[in-house]
């Protein structure tokens, strides 16, 4: 092999190298990004099941106070998605938990899910059908009046 020849594939390994290299470093940079699910409310039941106790898990309701009084998913934290200070009681909480985030339908936590993903939020799963479905496929719900924060 000539000298011209060597360099030339010696260039070529080097780069296909480096290549490598960078998507691997993207895959990471990939597993370190936000993510959300869309869940069934029966994959919904099995969340709450499985994580229920756990402190890192969140049930989010993103429905109005009136709304939330009428009946609301066991242990859910409520913020008010038409609230002018929707966006403020966001920040405050913590990015690393996992969130079950649902509404009514799923039209209100359908747009909630990308406002938390642009905050950082690390895991999200969006109940689809919201509580309508929720109660639809036989689920119960609680009527307490506290908010859950």
């Amino acid at each position: 092999m000539t000298k011209r020849k060597s360099r030339s594939v010696l260039l070529f390994a080097a780069m296909a190298g480096l290549l490598l290299d960078w998507q691997g470093g993207m895959k990471g940079e990939a597993a370190d990004m936000v993510r959300h699910e869309t869940v069934s409310p029966a994959e919904a039941a099995g969340l709450m099941k499985a994580n229920g106790a756990s402190p890192e898990f969140v049930v989010l309701d993103v429905r109005t106070p009136e709304e939330y009084r009428d009946g609301h998913l066991a242990g859910a934290v409520m913020i008010d998605f038409r609230s002018n200070k929707f966006k403020e009681e966001l920040q405050t909480l913590d990015r690393g938990k996992t969130y079950l985030v649902y509404c009514r339908t799923g039209r209100r936590s359908g747009s909630a899910v990308p406002m938390m993903e642009e905050m950082g939020f690390r895991k999200i799963y969006h109940l689809s059908d919201g509580i309508k479905g929720w109660k639809e496929k036989g689920f119960p719900t609680t009527k307490n009046q506290e908010r859950g924060r």
